[in-house]
């Protein structure tokens, strides 16, 4: 795969603000999938919609990562103290 360095980037996800966005890139990017966020102007009043683009050659991984589902808050409770029982 590419390093994203000469390839076409992608729009993988959407959201309503950068944030959100970044939180998306940085879910990806701990995957090994590059990711970059770009946001829109800000309206008064509203958030600034964002963009999460990856390199084309990745689009099908990332959309993968991206459809498997978020722990549970119970889950991240366990890994954070170390309980699994």
């Amino acid at each position: 795969m590419s390093d994203g360095a000469t390839n076409k980037w992608e729009v993988v996800a959407s959201l309503p603000d950068a944030p959100s966005a970044q939180v998306v890139a940085l879910r990806l990017d701990t995957r090994g999938v590059p990711a970059r966020v770009e946001s829109g102007i800000p309206f008064l009043g509203q958030g600034q919609a964002s963009r999460v683009l990856v390199p084309a050659d990745y689009l099908p991984r990332a959309r993968s990562i991206l459809a498997e589902p978020l722990p549970s808050e119970a889950e991240l409770n366990d890994l954070a103290t170390g309980d699994s029982g």
